[in-house]
């Protein structure tokens, strides 16, 4: 497991307090992300090196190979 740090973001930088998850891979850190991603968007950190943002309110992962319906 690998610890994740998942920032919270209101488009004025951050509003709540960051939380730390640990997660099997960066896909797994992914999906935690969009549980998370109700009120803020959500940045997720795996120590410097930036995994993804979030918007706020996004209800679907991204997968490869992946083709969204419309």
């Amino acid at each position: 497991m690998t610890n994740y740090r998942f920032y919270f973001l209101d488009g004025g930088g951050s509003e709540r307090e960051p939380e730390n998850h640990d997660c099997d891979d960066d896909l797994k850190a992914l999906d935690k992300a969009y549980e998370l991603c109700r009120d803020f968007d959500v940045e997720v950190w795996c120590g410097t090196r930036r995994i993804c943002r979030i918007k706020r309110g996004s209800t679907s992962v991204p997968r490869p190979g992946h083709v969204p319906s419309k």
